[in-house]
């Protein structure tokens, strides 16, 4: 877990010059010691090249607001404008909410001291009493607008240079003086202890590069885009991730019924928390909150790439339906029996907050999974800024509620460190990257088309690689390349049962979030860390899965495996239960009339497909027939039988699982001449 990290306690009081709170009481936390350990800055121990110390330098650059012209947020209620910030940190813009503030306390006296003392206008509070953990402990999260210049301290970032030379040195570009003035309160207010501060800072989705526009959209009937043949969802991929080997072993063990759906008690509701979501999105009982379909998003996406239907995309790779016509398919597109659509317009911080906390009042559509394909990055300077977030995150986990979100496409390390001249022993993260740090949540990666090689726009970590998800680095990789979603409306003429390609790590995420998904169907009484230990620990790695002649990746740690998790979860959750196999022919495909016709003379092709909850995919020994005679020359999934006569042949495929149970099957094939 990221402690986050600014000065010691003991010298922060030292820092504050706002003016005096009206309430003399100086209560501190007593009952949220997570909130405790978040006010402390632990340095990470690494060396590194030194870097000439530089001072904090808070510089207006009123050209920035451009930078704010395609965002939009929520308006006040009341009336009151409310003005986007930039904050610009050497190559990397972050967006806020200037002269607003969240205040954190399991006490609400203390909210209310702040808000007092700072003549602040409450904007909203959240309780999160009941959600935090199972000891009902207290906590407060409120959000205020305040008059940041009345109050702030201008030379705040002057101390904290003095007590700490270097170790947050840089120029920080603001878009206004107000913007300015709110990071210099925020900073005073947090070395005050009082309450934890978090900064209303605001995301961006990132982007869904589209590989194939209009004059490339698939139609679904064209053959080529049968989820069970895309290397991206199949085990005969580089990667072999081996989505659709997870659904054959779900299906063998009853968990899916005929029509490839899940029975109770394993189908579950997952969730996408985005915007831009449109009423044709494919996915099963989609409920859209915080606001109507069919609007698009107003941000464009990272990179200024455009992105008006961004939710829709990553819902439908995460939970597309099967067997439906309409040409994409999602992991967890059997398991979903609804899809909780939560529009954040804007992508703001508090309203993340006041989503999860609402979530904490509700069962019955509490989502399981839910994918975020957005965020931003917080200079290290402001760290202590994101805990709101991370306490809103933590209560989330405490619901079963596992978060699952993209790494993002800068091409960046995130794990990226500054180590100061006058600090030889310490070195600093330069930036938290959100909500993939955050803690808790599963930050995801992108791979390259049929590959294990990182796509080159992904984050990647240079972090310690454990098997936990909370190690300060990327967690994990998935397909990120050629990934096929639905049209989007916005393309005159196109039919709604049409494809296109995008990529990125927006889309390698709800393929992740969808296996996740998966995980937590067939298994519902696992905890969200339970689930990502099983997601994590049985990925694919460099060591034991890579691909013969392929090159490793060194930034690559691990890559989704969706076969290997859900069979171990099978086997947990019915460990009572001896399956026997299941086996398929599968090739050659039926034709028009049914029987498939051959050519006398010629080789042809003939793959069984054999699947065993306890044995896996492929499974078992294998014996061939032909017209009921056993065939002892021929022995794995695949083999090739020549027919010289002009006359229908029967082929049979028995297998043998370890515990002695079998399965057959039969097809019928025409040789002609």
């Amino acid at each position: 877990m990221r402690v986050f990290v600014f000065l010691l306690v003991s010298l922060a009081s030292t820092f504050i010059a706002c003016a005096p709170i009206k309430h003399a009481e100086q209560s501190r936390f007593k009952s949220a010691e997570m909130l405790e350990s978040m006010k402390l800055k632990v340095p990470i121990a690494k060396s590194g090249k030194r870097e000439r110390d530089v001072g904090i330098r808070i510089r207006a650059i009123p050209q920035l607001q451009k930078l704010t012209a395609k965002h939009r947020i929520v308006p006040d209620r009341s009336g009151s404008e409310r003005r986007l910030a930039v904050l610009r940190k050497d190559r990397t813009s972050t967006l806020f909410v200037e002269n607003e503030l969240i205040l954190v306390s399991p006490e609400i006296e203390v909210l209310e001291a702040i808000g007092q003392g700072l003549d602040a206008r409450i904007v909203a509070t959240h309780d999160i009493t009941s959600i935090l953990d199972g000891e009902k402990r207290p906590l407060y999260q409120r959000l205020i607008r305040i008059e940041a210049s009345k109050y702030e301290n201008p030379k705040i970032f002057h101390d904290i240079e003095r007590m700490a030379p270097g170790a947050y040195g840089g120029i920080y570009e603001v878009s206004s003086p107000e913007a300015g003035a709110t990071l210099r309160l925020a900073t005073a207010l947090h070395l005050g202890g009082r309450a934890s501060i978090g900064i209303n800072w605001v995301g961006q989705p990132f982007s869904l590069e589209n590989e194939i526009l209009i004059e490339g959209v698939l139609p679904s009937n064209a053959g080529f885009v049968n989820p069970f043949l895309l290397n991206y969802l199949n085990g005969t991929g580089a990667a072999a991730v081996g989505v659709t080997d997870a659904w054959h072993l779900m299906k063998a063990a009853g968990v899916l019924d005929g029509n490839n759906f899940a029975i109770p008690p394993h189908q579950i509701v997952a969730g996408v928390a985005d915007t831009g979501f449109w009423s044709g999105v494919d996915v099963t009982n989609p409920t859209l909150n915080g606001g109507p379909f069919d609007i698009p998003a107003s941000a464009t996406c990272t990179g200024g790439f455009a992105c008006q239907w961004h939710g829709s995309n990553t819902a439908e790779t995460m939970a597309a339906r099967l067997g439906n016509g309409k040409a994409v398919a999602g992991p967890a597109g059997p398991v979903v029996s609804q899809m909780i659509l939560q529009n954040f317009e804007g992508y703001e911080t508090w309203s993340l907050i006041g989503w999860i906390a609402g979530l904490g009042k509700t069962v019955v559509e509490r989502p399981r999974v839910v994918n975020m394909s957005f965020g931003y990055s917080v200079p290290a300077l402001f760290e202590w800024s994101t805990t709101p977030l991370d306490v809103a995150a933590l209560s989330l986990e405490s619901l079963g509620v596992l978060l699952v979100a993209a790494s993002g496409n800068d091409g960046e390390d995130i794990d990226a460190t500054y180590c100061p001249e006058s600090s030889l022993a310490n070195c600093y993260e330069t930036e938290r990257k959100l909500p993939c740090e955050l803690t808790g949540v599963v930050c995801v990666g992108a791979l390259r088309s049929n590959s294990t090689q990182r796509l080159a726009q992904s984050n990647f970590g240079t972090g310690t690689f454990g098997q936990g998800k909370d190690n300060d680095t990327v967690d994990i990789y998935a397909p990120g390349s050629g990934i096929f979603v639905g049209a989007d409306p916005q393309f005159p003429g196109v039919p709604n049962d049409s494809v296109q390609s995008a990529s990125g790590t927006s889309i390698a995420a709800p393929l992740a979030a969808g296996v996740a998904a998966l995980i937590t169907a067939v298994e519902p009484t696992l905890t969200p860390s339970q689930v990502t230990d099983l997601l994590l620990s049985l990925a694919s790695t460099n060591e034991n899965n890579l691909p013969e002649a392929a090159v490793p990746d060194n930034t690559v740690n691990r890559w989704l495996n969706a076969s290997r998790p859900v069979q171990q979860a099978l086997i947990n959750s019915f460990s009572d239960t001896d399956f026997a196999p299941i086996v398929r022919i599968v090739d050659p495909m039926p034709g028009v009339f049914g029987t498939p016709v051959v050519d006398m003379g010629s080789p042809v092709t003939v793959t069984a497909r054999a699947v065993d909850v306890e044995g896996g995919v492929p499974c078992c020994s294998i014996e061939w027939t032909i017209d009921g005679s056993v065939q002892t020359a021929l022995s794995g999934p695949t083999v090739e039988l020549t027919f010289d006569e002009d006359r229908n042949y029967t082929i049979g495929v028995t297998v043998t699982d370890q515990s002695g149970q079998i399965a057959s099957d039969t097809l019928t094939v025409r040789a002609r001449p």
